[in-house]
């Protein structure tokens, strides 16, 4: 069990960012977060580095889809769909290092208007909602942060030749 960010230690790490004139907020130490500290985090003006958050709440991915500034989500590999959702919507970028999405997750993501980099996505299939999701990837310009794709469906290489260079 890793450390759960609060509430109280969100607020001082946002003053000492904000203080020290800092480009973003580390917080690679926590892997979980309590809604308090969603919030809190939500309304700062930095770059969020949770990389090692692996639990996302609804109501914190709510919150922090109204963050204006990039977050990075690498360890989150399972969302609800609820939670996807509202990451969808944000207006910025978020960072996952998921090695596979679902369809599910494909389709809520590609309706959405976040900028995703997967640099770990492997393999993308040949159903509607991947490609549909692949062409998210190329409408974003979010396919050179797609390093680790490998096993691509010749369906979605046949409609969307950037994925060839690849």
């Amino acid at each position: 069990m890793g450390k759960i960010l609060k509430g109280h230690i969100a607020k001082r790490k946002v003053k000492k960012s904000i203080k020290n004139d800092e480009y973003e907020i580390d917080l690679r130490e926590y892997s979980e977060m309590d809604d308090e500290a969603a919030l809190i985090l939500a309304e700062c003006e930095k770059v969020l580095d949770l990389r090692d958050l692996e639990v996302l709440t609804d109501k914190a991915a709510e919150y922090l889809s109204t963050h204006n500034k990039s977050i990075d989500l690498a360890k989150v590999y399972d969302l609800s769909e609820t939670a996807a959702k509202f990451l969808a919507d944000k207006r910025s970028f978020i960072h996952f290092e998921m090695p596979t999405i679902t369809e599910n997750f494909a389709k809520i993501f590609a309706a959405g208007t976040a900028r995703l980099k997967m640099t770990h996505l492997k393999s993308l299939n040949e159903s509607d909602e991947h490609l549909a999701f692949a062409k998210y990837l190329e409408d974003s310009r979010m396919i050179i942060h797609c390093f680790a794709l490998s096993q691509i469906d010749d369906r979605i290489l046949s409609e969307i030749p950037d994925f060839k260079k690849k």
